[in-house]
């Protein structure tokens, strides 16, 4: 919050003039509070996820030791495969975010 808050302080008076009090207020708060949760959320589904990990594999080792080695042996390309995805997925949202920000200033002229 002190980060938005000083982000926000330090901008120009111009800024000011053209912002809306009650937007920038809004703003503050409800960016604030959803990053918060986000982060709660994550810290929370990520030790979850971990004591998951940790236990699934105790109980696939104590199952079958060879079934573990190989179920551990395929971990590896499909989180290669998961890159590549997830990369280009980073690329095209990029271009929509771009694209999204040229229609948004067309859109800023045309009013």
């Amino acid at each position: 919050r002190r980060g938005v808050f000083a982000s926000i302080v330090s901008q120009d008076a111009s800024f000011f003039d053209e912002a809306k009090i009650g937007d920038l207020i809004s703003r503050l708060t409800t960016d604030s509070q959803h990053i918060e949760s986000v982060v709660t959320t994550e810290i929370v589904l990520g030790i979850r996820g971990l004591i998951m990990t940790f236990v699934s594999t105790a109980l696939l080792f104590y199952t079958s030791f060879r079934l573990a080695i190989v179920s551990l042996l395929s971990i590896p390309p499909v989180f290669v495969a998961a890159k590549i995805v997830g990369r280009s997925l980073s690329e095209k949202q990029k271009e929509v975010q771009e694209l999204y920000g040229e229609a948004t200033h067309v859109a800023n002229q045309v009013f």
